[in-house]
């Protein structure tokens, strides 16, 4: 009888051992994949001062722009940066702008654009249920703006002043853009190890319990 209940808390120690190992595999995985979503979508330093070096008379802005279109503002989320710790710098936010009109690049109805907000970092601070002009630029899978790319909001009583540099405007895209995709990938995957850690965690807890338990 003590071989066998020797035996037995062995195979209980050694699956413990394993469900233990599992989970710090695991954990590693979630931390590569966050370090990979923090390279990728790897966001500018912060800057304490704001200084643009374009010429806001000229056409400077809009060479610079990938993507440049009109649309209404309807999300504002903190950034995946943020909330992996990924960026120690400001807040930085992504805005989910639904889009009306297209000057330039390959423009969807739904574009996701990330900026700071605040100015002295030459962050922009947009406004949900506001229209305006926006001028973007890739920055690996994602869009970035800033105070400095010649964004413009639509005022009541008058017109952006940028619309008479940009000519005709074209309808944007079906669909939402890559980038968009891109983020939503990025949570599931990041929502499917984190399901599996808490799991396996709960397992190993439960097992260790179940071995403290007094034999009758």
């Amino acid at each position: 009888m003590r071989k066998i209940g020797r035996a037995s808390a062995g195979r209980r120690k050694r699956q413990s051992s394993a469900g233990v190992r599992a989970v710090l595999l695991l954990l590693g995985m979630l931390l590569v994949v966050t370090g990979i979503v923090g390279g990728l979508t790897a966001a500018p330093q912060k800057a304490y001062a704001c200084s643009c070096a374009f010429d806001p008379n000229g056409n400077e802005q809009i060479e610079f722009a990938d993507l440049i279109f009109s649309g209404t503002l309807v999300k504002k989320t903190k950034s995946l940066l943020n909330l992996t710790g990924s960026y120690s710098g400001e807040d930085r936010y992504d805005h989910e702008f639904e889009v009306d009109q297209a000057w330039k690049g390959d423009v969807y109805e739904k574009v996701t654009v990330e900026s700071g907000t605040a100015t002295e970092s030459c962050g922009v601070n947009f406004q949900e249920g506001y229209r305006y002009i926006v001028l973007a630029k890739r920055d690996g899978a994602k869009l970035i703006t800033s105070l400095c790319s010649g964004n413009a909001l639509y005022e009541e009583d008058s017109r952006p002043d940028i619309l008479q540099k940009l000519g005709e405007p074209s309808d944007p895209l079906a669909g939402s853009s890559p980038g968009d995709r891109f983020r939503a990938y990025l949570w599931m995957i990041l929502a499917f190890v984190a399901a599996i850690v808490s799991a396996l965690t709960w397992l190993g807890l439960r097992r260790r319990r179940s071995r403290r338990r007094p034999r009758a």
